[in-house]
């Protein structure tokens, strides 16, 4: 009897560990620049000025519809070493990490008049929505500092940014989905980095180029466009 209740209860764990670590879906991690949103005034000036940012036609839509079923979304973004090391973000928040991303948050939506950016007031143009990727939370234990939770990637230094290249981003991203042995997909513009995405593991997108009828890869096409490239990894 109590060999059969032994046998009954370690069937549940194994039942439970194997849901645990299950794969619902594919992650699927960004780059910001030119591949959500636009940096630059207009068509016939991609300086990179920073000025006027919008996001890309069709780009907010595709994060509703990826959010709507169930995909993990996140952000993999180069920014400089000493955003986030500020007294007024260090005084904030409950890590460097965490004030880093606040830091770019501010620099994206223009909140820092001495960088220089600027997000779209253009009547029709929708605020930048950073809740697809997480939120900040006060945690008790950091004297209610806040933290960022989720799936935002930033290089620590100048050595881990992708365009160094660096798959330093691509690796921690791939380790935070293997906690549920789930693939990830990498969707940017810039060809040198599909190489090192798929040197880390990851599969690359490029987007407005590798599908011939869409910017993003279309959302029914992702698991098969992933069970194509898995081998490639």
């Amino acid at each position: 009897m109590i060999k059969t209740l032994i046998a009954i209860l370690c069937g549940i764990c194994t039942a439970y560990s194997l849901w645990a670590v299950e794969c619902k879906r594919p992650w699927i991690f960004f780059d910001l620049g030119e591949t959500l949103i636009a940096t630059y005034i207009d068509d016939n000036d991609k300086t990179n000025d920073y000025k006027n940012m919008k996001y890309l036609d069709g780009a907010f839509e595709y994060l509703q519809e990826l959010e709507k079923l169930n995909y993990p979304i996140g952000l993999i973004v180069d920014v400089p070493e000493k955003w986030g090391t500020e007294p007024e973000y260090k005084a904030d928040y409950a890590d460097i990490m965490s004030a880093k991303i606040r830091r770019t948050m501010d620099f994206v939506e223009g909140k820092i008049p001495a960088d220089g950016s600027s997000w779209s007031k253009n009547p029709g143009d929708l605020a930048m929505d950073w809740h697809f990727f997480g939120n900040f939370v006060k945690v008790k234990k950091y004297k209610n500092k806040q933290q960022f939770r989720g799936k935002i990637l930033l290089p620590r230094t100048k050595e881990e940014r992708k365009s160094d290249g660096s798959t330093v981003l691509f690796e921690r991203a791939k380790d935070m989905a293997m906690v549920r042995k789930c693939k990830v997909l990498y969707m940017g513009e810039v060809a040198e980095q599909m190489e090192l995405a798929k040197k880390a593991g990851v599969i690359p997108f490029r987007v407005g180029h590798d599908w011939p009828t869409s910017f993003f890869l279309p959302v029914e096409k992702i698991q098969e466009y992933i069970d194509t490239h898995k081998e490639d990894n």
